[in-house]
Order: C-alpha cells, then structure tokens, then sequence
C-alpha cells in the first residue's frame, strides 16, 4: 500500500511513501477470510496526510508469484532506499 502523493503532490518528485507490504496471501484463503501463513513484511502505518498537500492517491500493488518462486523472494525486489515500489517498478 503506496502514497505516490507524499508528501504533497504538489512536489511530484519527492519520496513516495509506503504504508503497508504483505507476502504470502492465497486467493483461496483471502476469498475465505482465512488467510494464516501471511509475513507482514512492513508493517501498517496509516496515511498521515497534511493540510494544504492536496489530494493523494493510495495504490495498492498486488504482485503474483508463482508457488516455485515463493522461496526465493526475500525483502522488497529492487528496493534501494530512495526508491520506493513504484519507482522501482516493483
């Protein structure tokens, strides 16, 4: 969950800012209400939007993984930390 707005959009060119990221939900399990193996790899911190920055956007990315590849994903794919998930293209 990404504020491509942040801090203000306004000033387009600054940081995004990330509110959420979950790994590991099944569709099956998410339809169900019974999601159990999730890893919460960034923990939820809401918007904290400012007054006078205008309106912002929140994006929620979803990525699918194939099971054989679950393995082998660690942290956030191409991460470099100025970059945020849609700058990065993640």
């Amino acid at each position: 969950m990404v504020d491509p707005d942040y801090p203000s959009r306004l000033r387009p060119d600054d940081k995004e800012y990330i509110h959420w990221v979950v790994s590991g939900i099944k569709t099956k399990e998410l339809i169900k209400g019974t999601q159990k193996n999730c890893v919460t790899i960034l923990p939820y911190v809401g918007p904290s939007i400012k007054k006078g920055t205008g309106l912002h956007r929140i994006s929620f990315i979803i990525s699918l993984i194939k099971e054989e590849d679950k393995d082998n994903i660690t942290g956030l794919p191409h991460y470099k930390g100025e970059k945020y998930p849609l700058q990065s293209k993640i």
